[in-house]
């Protein structure tokens, strides 16, 4: 069993639902932006790739401050493409084992540790939580932990955590993606249903009330982001030993070209020298 080598993060979104004008990975919770948490709390991962769009560079220059190692990821076109366009850019190339995450997401590192190894022991996994922002996807799921079913409108205890890993090639396929007809993530997630999922402790800031809870969350106990593995904070689950062990058969997207056709911009792909890092985009 190999570790996860690679990580996408996605960071380009305007942030339109949480109305600050600021890009949610810049938003700050006790003196320290979002995605200097989440950069931190995944620094177990060597391969780091942040997608970036909205203000990209002062996304930019935060990356850099908090991971000066990151490999930044330009989707120039984010004011016409959703999330799933920035993972398959961030991706671009990549044919091993990846998580992929928003950039608006808190996750302790042990928790994150605790998912990178068990999705080491999957051919895919996918990440749900207790439903508990302000607009969920909700999650409906098996017994054994096999993801059955997204649903805006349909409640359930837990919603969709914007965490999963698998190899791109087979996530995503090689269909086409172009501006008006992207979709959104668990949109094409649930075109392979049921799939592994796992209870995972994260906080999602995407309205004024996510940011509220992510405030007290961070603030009630700030040692436990790095140094508490157990308990229950908020009605977040910190450990949950639950196996992986599939009750129905998973069906993935046969695997393609990966990326084939990332419609970002007219032109070819590019590498910049950044300070000390790198930045790769579509021009």
């Amino acid at each position: 069993m190999q570790p996860i080598a690679n990580i996408v993060i996605a960071c380009a979104g305007v942030g339109s639902r949480l109305g600050m004008g600021l890009p949610k990975a810049l938003v700050e919770l006790e003196g320290r932006t979002i995605i200097a948490r989440l950069l931190e709390a995944t620094a177990s991962v060597p391969n780091c790739r942040v997608v970036v769009g909205f203000r990209e560079d002062e996304v930019t220059d935060e990356v850099f401050r908090a991971r000066p190692d990151a490999v930044v990821v330009r989707n120039p076109a984010f004011l016409t493409t959703s999330t799933l366009t920035s993972f398959r850019n961030g991706a671009e190339g990549l044919s091993s084992k990846t998580i992929f995450m928003d950039g608006d997401l808190l996750i302790r590192k042990r928790e994150f540790e605790r998912f990178s190894a068990l999705a080491a022991a999957s051919e895919s996994l996918f990440g749900y939580c207790d439903a508990v922002s302000g607009d969920p996807v909700y999650a409906h799921i098996s017994p054994r932990n096999q993801i059955l079913e997204f649903s805006r409108t349909k409640p359930s205890p837990y919603e969709w955590a914007s965490v999963f890993c698998g190899k791109p090639g087979s996530l995503f396929g090689s269909a086409e993606i172009s501006d008006h007809r992207s979709g959104t993530v668990f949109e094409r997630i649930s075109a392979n249903l049921p799939l592994p999922g796992a209870l995972i402790c994260v906080a999602e800031v995407d309205t004024p009330a996510d940011l509220e809870h992510a405030r007290s969350w961070v603030a009630s106990e700030p040692e436990s982001w790095t140094t508490n593995p157990q308990g229950r904070l908020n009605g977040d689950y910190l450990e949950i030993p639950a196996p992986i062990e599939p009750d129905v058969t998973v069906h993935m997207i046969p695997p393609g070209p990966p990326f084939a056709s990332v419609a970002a911009s007219a032109g070819g792909s590019r590498s910049a020298q950044f300070g000390k890092s790198r930045i790769a985009g579509k021009l």
